[in-house]
């Protein structure tokens, strides 16, 4: 057993996620990252990321994403789910919106083997689609851009910003023969599904979906997606309780600059948001200061614990607060941790640390590992200390990453196996062979190697 840092966890008997605990919060307790590290297959070393005690929260059945939305209204409906320059999202209208998105996938006879395409960069938008597939049982394709590509997954309703971009849709799916797709523009399309009436078979189709029914395509560079499962996404959350049970207590405010459609940032944030009964703002690189002053002030009140997507959304809040002195007093006066869902630059560490400082008089720790897009983002985390060299740290609880060490001609590789890796590629055979080996790994890709080989304890770095 690795990693004998002698942090303690949390006490985690607290009040369900949405719920806001009053009176003040003891500081926050980081536990260590602890790992198993075994001898594989010749040439290869097993790192599983382990948990100092069980998991206490709910069972995989009842932590599934379909549960997150039937609290949704049921707890502070007015509360803001997801606060952007020029919208917001309360909770209750978030389910609502849901409803009747899902509805009308219903209406036009959408399934489990028909993607929704979701290409905008309105939150908001994004949202309700992506909610509306949740509840009918049809996987969600978010896109950051439509491009051929997408065709890799051919879907059955398409959705993205403007006439031209529906346009360039349109004519790739007739020319490869999917006549059949329905395409959707901006706000006219959306005021056409709101028309919707919504029926008993919304609740129906709830029922039956499954925890191994795909919820998620998500983009991957190599062909078509990977297929995420509300299993999947259910444990990717039971993960990041047992890393940092302090989010228990601690209702999370999610940063990002990504829309909801770029799956791997601003997605990934809006999961974490939404399963831990948090809010999210988009803090759009391309908004005025007044604009994002806004989106900040409509959310409340940031919290304790802030979670960023990738250099580019600590970088783009960092150059906000340092030119604004009320922005930095009112995201850091009362922060007690942040999370990066990727590895950060040793000088946005120094940059981060320099805000702890000027609005609190101390440094704030900031965690940070490696997010890989079929493994639904954060994989693996480190608490940032300096030194980075590449540094991505050690597995969530639950991911086996698998090192094959390096050799002569070629850099080590990285693979993944576990419950919260994405089940396959969309339309490939089940194993799919071309990116898992024999023992069921998910290959990545990415080189890496030890920080130290004599002390895997200090975790894992990723090769250029």
């Amino acid at each position: 057993m690795l990693g004998g840092n002698r942090w303690c966890f949390v006490n985690s008997d607290a009040p369900p996620p949405g719920i806001p605990v009053t009176g003040s919060l003891a500081p926050i307790n980081l536990p260590p990252a602890k790992v198993r590290v075994e001898t594989g297959p010749i040439g290869t070393t097993d790192l599983t990321g382990i948990a100092s005690q069980p998991f206490q929260g709910p069972p995989v059945s009842s932590a599934m994403p379909l549960n997150w939305l039937a609290h949704l209204e049921e707890a502070l409906p007015d509360d803001v789910l997801i606060s952007e320059p020029s919208a917001t999202l309360t909770r209750g209208d978030a389910g609502r919106l849901a409803d009747t998105m899902a509805q009308a996938l219903i209406d036009r006879g959408l399934g489990a083997r028909d993607p929704v395409l979701i290409a905008t960069e309105r939150g908001v938008d994004s949202a309700a689609l992506m909610l509306g597939c949740w509840r009918a049982g049809v996987p969600a394709y978010p896109a950051p851009t439509v491009m051929q590509d997408i065709l890799a997954a051919p879907p059955r309703f398409c959705f993205c910003d403007t006439e031209q971009q529906a346009a360039i849709l349109t004519k790739a799916l007739t020319d490869t023969g999917k006549r059949f797709v329905e395409v959707r523009a901006g706000g006219d399309g959306m005021r056409i599904l709101l028309r919707t009436k919504i029926t008993g078979e919304v609740g129906a189709r709830m029922q039956s979906v499954l925890p191994d029914s795909p919820i998620l395509l998500w983009p991957d560079d190599r062909g078509a997606p990977a297929v995420l499962t509300h299993r999947n996404i259910a444990e990717k959350q039971r993960a990041f309780l047992t890393a940092f049970p302090f989010l228990r207590e601690r209702t999370p405010v999610v940063a990002t600059t990504a829309a909801l459609s770029d799956a791997g940032a601003g997605l990934e944030a809006f999961l974490l948001a939404l399963a831990q009964g948090g809010r999210l703002i988009r803090l759009d690189p391309r908004s005025a200061q007044r604009l994002v002053h806004g989106a900040i002030e409509r959310s409340g009140k940031p919290g304790p614990t802030l979670i960023l997507d990738r250099p580019r959304g600590i970088e783009s809040l960092l150059d906000r607060t340092e030119e604004d002195t009320a922005l930095a007093d009112r995201c850091f006066a009362e922060l007690q941790a942040g999370i990066a869902l990727g590895p950060v630059t040793e000088s946005l560490v120094r940059r981060w640390n320099t805000a702890g400082l000027k609005a609190r008089g101390e440094r704030v720790p900031l965690i940070a590992g490696w997010s890989v897009g079929a493994a639904s983002g954060l994989i693996t985390w480190r608490l940032i200390k300096g030194g980075g060299n590449g540094a991505i740290g050690l597995p969530l609880p639950g991911v086996e990453v698998r090192l094959t060490a390096p050799t002569e001609i070629a850099a080590g590789s990285l693979s993944l196996r576990g419950s919260l890796i994405g089940a396959g590629r969309w339309g490939s055979p089940p194993g799919d062979p071309e990116r898992r080996d024999a023992d069921g790994y998910w290959r990545t890709g990415r080189a890496g190697d030890f920080l130290d080989t004599n002390e895997p304890g200090r975790g894992l770095r990723l090769i250029s």
